[in-house]
């Protein structure tokens, strides 16, 4: 009986999300050691169906969000517009989650929440009707990006939004370390490894620094390259001529640990991050990372690995000639603790729930 009353008495709380990804699962499993949640996934099919998405929510939500003091929203975007509006109406507490999209602009590949004019719109009344903003990392508040000419210098929600006001806290991601093992008899020299998705369209490989590895990879024929993630007809015609490149499309995480302890290094290229999984979970595995000096990889990566400043393949290839082929196990033991010590789980679950509940 005294757990059904405990049960009863647990406070409820309505949590918004675009789909369930495995970022979102971990917030809401948080929330629902603490909450009776209420979930609501926005979801819009086609483009097409936006505005009838919209309007289903702006008449269901003050249904939905009955006995509802508090509402967590997973990222900004459209879906965060109506619930902001209500929120405002119904005196409700308004958490939005900030992940890396949802703060910047790259308007020369067409990326980012602020690089779309009616977005930026729907975002900026979200930001400024909220009562607490949730980042990943600071720099998605503000901060600069030089690692590519052609980037925006200016990122970050007050970048975009001058005289933002609503107050944020910002609680890192965090990982299991035992969930990823490193296995130094595994390694081998001289391999390199990234993990992206989508990469048949021209500005996922843009993005995410696929490109460059392209780029670089005739430049350095002693190295193996292996890129997880997209192994479509689309994206296999560009690398057929380079023989160095390898690729396998998206793994069980059982068969993506087996590669990460075998690959000396993990690449994380990207033009745009808000505080990358894949980088993370490779370094748990002994990964050295190599990555692009953008918004939060250099806090990540620290003194374990190496930044790159300047968008360049003859930079990279320098970089990368550098590491020498027998890195010692203690720098693959570095990488690990660095997340390992630094960025857990429990920590980030601790301050989730302690930021929602004092709100």
């Amino acid at each position: 009986m005294r757990f059904f009353a405990n049960v009863m008495t647990r406070p409820r709380l309505l949590y918004i999300f675009p789909d369930l990804s495995s970022f979102v699962r971990k917030d809401l499993s948080y929330l629902e050691s603490e909450y009776e949640v209420v979930k609501n996934e926005f979801r819009v099919p086609q483009k097409a169906l936006l505005p009838w998405v919209l309007f289903k929510q702006f008449v269901s939500f003050p249904f939905i969000s009955f006995r509802v003091k508090k509402v967590v929203a997973q990222f900004g975007g459209y879906h965060t517009m109506i619930p902001a509006f209500w929120c405002a109406v119904l005196n409700k507490k308004l958490i939005i989650v900030l992940g890396g999209f949802d703060a910047v602009a790259l308007p020369e590949i067409g990326y980012g929440a602020f690089a779309n004019k009616w977005m930026r719109k729907a975002i900026t009344f979200s930001y400024r009707n909220a009562d607490l903003l949730l980042p990943v990392h600071e720099s998605l508040i503000l901060s600069a990006n030089s690692y590519t000419k052609s980037s925006s210098l200016g990122q970050g929600v007050k970048h975009f939004i001058p005289g933002l006001k609503t107050p944020h806290a910002t609680i890192f991601n965090g990982y299991k370390s035992d969930a990823w093992q490193m296995n130094t008899a595994l390694t081998k020299a001289k391999t390199a490894t990234t993990i992206a998705v989508g990469l048949h369209e021209e500005r996922r490989r843009i993005l995410k620094g696929v490109d460059l590895i392209l780029e670089t990879a005739p430049l350095l024929p002693d190295w193996t390259f292996t890129i997880i993630g997209d192994k479509s007809e689309s994206f296999l015609h560009l690398v057929e001529n380079i023989p160095n490149v390898k690729l396998f499309p998206a793994l069980p995480q059982s068969e993506l640990e087996k590669h990460l302890q075998t690959s000396q290094v993990y690449l994380q290229l990207s033009l745009s991050e808000g505080f990358p999984n894949a980088l993370c979970e490779a370094m748990l595995c002994g990964c050295i990372p190599v990555v692009s000096d953008v918004a939060s990889m250099p806090e990540i990566v620290a003194n374990t690995g190496f930044i790159l400043k300047e968008k360049s393949s003859k930079k990279l290839s320098e970089v990368m000639e550098s590491i020498p082929n027998n890195h010692s196990v203690e720098a693959q033991v570095a990488a690990r603790n660095r997340i390992a010590n630094n960025f857990t789980e429990s920590s980030r679950k601790e301050q989730f729930l302690k930021a929602i509940r004092e709100i």
